[in-house]
């Protein structure tokens, strides 16, 4: 019988709640074939939403809870985090550190970088980083935005490859100079519509009704909704939504 030596790949995300960064892994090694990579999955703090979604599907992946990791980290946390993930690295040794989200793209670069140090044969580790948009574009302090700006730029060369999903980022990241063109890939988002259901409206409005029924779903002529978190990036108490 022929073994065939997997290849290891951690993914990392900033928090475990089950948000669009968590969806996006959660397709991921959902679809990868699991004879041929072993996968680990590590996340900061949150209700756990990826974990749970991941051992509903029993997928053969390993979930690791990162205590330090959070999405704005003080100094102190940041470098336990860093510590969390290098102690993580140099147990597996894998052969693919994938990064998704702002936190865990900087402090797990950084980390990289310092494990390569360790690492006699580092010539096939390689690190890519996922981001579903830049957070120096984020509605915050302009001085924030320009540290996060620079931090991008100075981790940037710790990364082999950088993942974005739209045109919008892609130009972002070639006007501000955060790294040459050639180490950024376009990867747009996408859905299964063999796998989509649409409930019937009558249907879809008590369907909304029963979860939030002091809206008036019921009555309303048009609906609209939207599926975000309560983060100011995602624009919930702009103009239009109130």
């Amino acid at each position: 019988m022929n073994f065939v030596k997997k290849t290891k790949i951690i993914f990392i995300v900033t928090q475990s709640e089950f948000g669009g960064a968590q969806r996006y892994i959660f397709e991921l090694v959902s679809h990868l074939n699991p004879e041929k990579y072993e996968l680990l999955v590590a996340a900061g703090k949150g209700d756990n939403g990826l974990f749970k979604k991941i051992k509903s599907q029993d997928l053969k992946v390993k979930n690791i809870s990162l205590k330090h990791m959070k999405r704005t980290p003080n100094p102190i946390e940041s470098v336990l985090s860093m510590l969390e993930i290098l102690n993580l690295l140099k147990k597996e040794r894998p052969k693919i550190l994938f990064l998704c989200s702002t936190t865990a793209g900087i402090l797990g670069s950084i980390t990289a970088s310092i494990y390569k140090l360790f690492k006699i044969n580092n010539s096939e580790f390689k690190v890519l980083y996922r981001i579903g948009g830049w957070a120096f574009n984020d509605p915050r302090n302009w001085f924030l935005n320009k540290l996060i700006l620079g931090v991008e730029k100075l981790t940037a060369p710790f990364k082999n490859k950088i993942i974005v999903n739209s045109e919008f980022d892609y130009q972002i990241a070639i006007k501000k100079r955060i790294c040459s063109p050639d180490k950024i890939i376009r990867i747009y988002n996408g859905i299964n519509s063999e796998e989509l259901e649409f409930l019937p409206k009558q249907e879809a409005k008590a369907f909304l009704f029963n979860k939030i029924p002091e809206h008036g779903v019921q009555d309303a002529k048009y609906v609209i909704g939207t599926v975000a978190n309560f983060y100011r990036t995602k624009g919930i108490n702009s103009g239009f939504l109130t």
